[in-house]
């Protein structure tokens, strides 16, 4: 009889783990040859499953956890009134103390006079502790003075500037136009804009356009805003397209232009007038994860880096985008186009990357980009425009596969695993029902026998949990060798993997238990 029930049992087991396997290798062989995902429909029934399990399981743990620390009383007789313990203590001053600050305020009465003790807002200059606001008047006095001269300084190097960046590009008048447009920006007088036009053989264009508003209201310290308004209104030709939103968020692009960039040092207002794009600018933008490596932190702005051979300024970081990719933001220096030439002695134009400023305009700008790109080539297939939201939506598309993929043979494990356990348990109660008599004949009980097998499937599957933890640790490891990576295993996972496998073996191990717990003493001991 015991021979038939494990002979049965093995059967059984050995059929469903073998339509499991088969099933897997079916659906793995039509994803990756037919491009079929089967598992799309049967996968979030296992997942569902497997979740219901766990929160099972979490809810049991963090209840029982939040009842062992916040014990619920119940009380129907009479309410016990609150022991409300307070304590009194009140500090008392030294006498000799007391008396010397009573001295001192007596002092300081007598060398200031009442009438001016009354007023706070009056200054005495009699009084010794006010004699430091003595040059008050004066000292406000020569700062506003100092302030009009660097004022004055700042003003006569914009023009200076002005006139050396705008010579080729417009008139004797225009750049006289472009002043006055620039003092107007300065005294917030955006009333007094007067339109200006670039010459038709060498106009100036949008880039350049816009950081010149940039490079001049840094100096001022005039807001984005305004910058934009001021450049619209003084070129509304050649920014005809241009509305105020794109110029206010696109002033300072990493662009080559007619005029580059120009970043002033820290407290500064003079121009880098020997130094344009023309003669390779050699500045930079850096990102956050090459700033930290090189530096140690990311306020880097003002600092010097070496590439090739040659020394960079960095003028800014990238903001952080967190990406892990090896073309992240957070790892590259950007250079002007015309230096990267320099450097690797090659003119050549592989690729370029496209911002637009909201998603909405995303359509527009890969239209506009088309449009350039076949005017400038003449032939459409000698380019690829690709789009990054697409990347995101295939990227997304298999990433879900592969979840499905991955969900699905992981509940196909977990539930092979527990045939297996619930298996091993069936065996060993058929094997010891002669022992279950007998300890049912001499006085145990139902639940004593059920605890007893539901702590063995128990332990027996948090064994094979402990074994998958060491597996993993020993393969990270080896990757971590051979692919000089930092792969780490996470503490928190390794814990809920473990809970999970002691609730695989209670969930598995309760039909074997509960079978070896109503069996009969006189039936046991028979067979």
């Amino acid at each position: 009889m015991t021979n038939k029930k494990q002979i049965q049992t093995k059967k059984i087991s050995f059929i469903l783990a073998l339509s499991v396997i088969i099933y897997a290798a079916i659906d793995t062989y039509l994803f990756l040859c037919h491009d079929i995902n089967i598992m799309r429909i049967t996968t979030p029934v296992i997942l569902e499953l497997v979740i219901a399990i766990i929160l099972c399981g979490l809810l049991h743990k963090f209840f029982y956890k939040w009842l062992t620390k916040n014990p619920i009383n119940f009380s129907f007789g009479e309410p016990s009134t609150p022991i409300v313990k307070s304590k009194n203590a009140i500090e008392s001053m030294d006498a000799t103390e007391t008396l010397s600050i009573e001295q001192s305020m007596g002092l300081a009465e007598q060398e200031c006079p009442p009438s001016q003790q009354s007023n706070q807002n009056t200054v005495n200059s009699d009084c010794p502790q006010d004699s430091h606001l003595n040059k008050y008047d004066s000292i406000l006095v020569e700062l506003k003075k100092k302030e009009i001269e660097r004022q004055v300084e700042i003003m006569d190097a914009i023009r200076e500037y002005v006139t050396v960046k705008t010579a080729p590009y417009l008139s004797k008048e225009n750049i006289a136009t472009l002043i006055s447009n620039i003092e107007s920006m300065a005294y917030d007088q955006p009333e007094s804009y007067k339109p200006i036009r670039s010459n038709i053989d060498n106009p100036l264009r949008s880039p350049g356009l816009r950081h010149l508003a940039w490079n001049v209201g840094e100096r001022l310290g005039v807001p984005l805003a305004k910058r934009a308004v001021f450049i619209k209104k003084s070129f509304p030709y050649e920014l005809v397209n241009a509305t105020l939103e794109y110029l206010k968020l696109n002033l300072r692009d990493n662009v080559s232009s007619q005029i580059p960039i120009d970043v002033p040092d820290k407290g500064d207002y003079r121009f880098h007038l020997d130094v344009d794009n023309d003669n390779r600018l050699q500045v930079c933008l850096i990102g956050v994860t090459a700033a930290k490596d090189l530096f140690g932190h990311t306020d880097v702005e003002g600092e010097t880096i070496r590439i090739s051979g040659r020394n960079f300024k960095i003028i800014g970081v990238l903001e952080e985008d967190g990406s892990s990719q090896r073309d992240s933001n957070d790892s590259v220096i950007y250079t002007p186009f015309t230096t990267a030439q320099r450097i690797m002695q090659n003119s050549t134009i592989s690729s370029f990357y496209v911002s637009a400023t909201n998603e909405g305009m995303l359509n527009m700008a890969e239209s506009a980009v088309d449009s350039f790109l076949l005017e400038k080539t003449g032939d459409e297939d000698s380019y690829t425009i690709t789009n990054q939201s697409d990347i995101a939506d295939s990227v997304s598309d298999v990433t879900n596969s592969m979840t499905y993929m991955i969900g699905g043979i992981a509940g196909i494990s977990l539930l092979v695993g527990g045939i297996g356990i619930m298996n091993i348990m069936l065996v060993s109660v058929t094997e010891r029902t002669k022992e279950i008599g007998i300890r049912k004949a001499i006085g145990a009980k139902k639940k004593d026998i059920l605890a007893q097998f539901m702590i063995e499937s128990t332990v027996l599957s948090c064994m094979g949990g402990v074994i998958g933890i060491a597996l993993s640790a020993a393969t990270i490891f080896g990757m971590n060798q051979l692919m000089s990576a930092d792969y780490t295993i996470s503490a928190g996972i390794s814990l809920i993997a473990l809970a999970f496998s002691a609730i695989l073996g209670i969930v598995f191990g309760l039909y074997p238990a509960n079978k070896a717990a109503n069996l009969k003493p006189i039936e046991a001991l028979n067979l």
